[in-house]
């Protein structure tokens, strides 16, 4: 479903104060990373299962595809070519369903994470983060959360796009906005779709305070 449809539909992610605040936390720095870059226009992706129902419908067989863009012969390029190469491959890759695969070419998936990833708050509950309660009680839920779309520029198109649409929109409602705001309202939205999300609001107020010179200087990639 879209943002729309989560917030249409009254839905939250259920995390405890611990995992809440980590997860914000862990927000604030993926967003400062890509208001460094100069990304806009991603998206948090959550893929949600419920240890009720376990693989009941078999989306294994009937459902899952492969997705592989291959990108690791780009090693050697510069981070802008290399960039430019990942979105290229990125479009021209279609997923494979697994059930369209020969027989006994069918790739196994992972028995178990991989060993830096086991010790994650994020990863170490069946490659997700388990949901909990206002007491940090585990809950029935497994969210699979991440970033996605974080190959788009800021550049003279997005900005020209930026204007044009202003003319007709609320500048502050469309998606070609510069990549500071973009990041805010971003932020405003992830956190006030948690569950008690009233404790992390200073996180956010935090976050707010700090100047795009600060974001630029405090987080050097080089």
């Amino acid at each position: 479903m879209k943002d729309k449809n989560w917030v249409k539909m009254r839905q939250h992610l259920h995390l405890g104060p611990t995992k809440r605040h980590e997860f914000v936390k862990q927000l604030i720095k993926d967003v400062t990373l890509l208001i460094r870059l100069n990304i806009m226009d991603y998206s948090l992706l959550i893929g949600v299962h419920d240890l009720n129902k376990g693989n009941a419908a078999k989306l294994r067989d009937t459902t899952l595809a492969m997705f592989d863009p291959r990108t690791t012969d780009i090693q050697q390029l510069n981070r802008l070519t290399r960039a430019h190469t990942i979105r290229k491959k990125v479009v021209h890759t279609d997923p494979v369903a697994l059930d369209a695969l020969p027989q006994g070419t069918l790739p196994p998936l992972p028995e178990s994470m991989f060993q830096e990833l086991r010790y994650s708050m994020f990863y170490r509950e069946d490659g997700g983060i388990l949901s909990s309660d206002q007491n940090d009680n585990p809950a029935q839920l497994i969210y699979y959360l991440g970033v996605i779309d974080i190959l788009t520029p800021y550049n003279m198109f997005k900005r020209t796009e930026h204007v044009v649409k202003s003319m007709v929109h609320d500048g502050s409602q469309i998606s070609a906005i510069n990549p500071r705001k973009y990041g805010l309202r971003f932020l405003h939205f992830m956190i006030r779709s948690l569950d008690g999300y009233e404790d992390v609001l200073p996180l956010l107020d935090a976050f707010e305070r700090t100047t795009y010179q600060e974001i630029c200087r405090e987080h050097r990639l080089f």
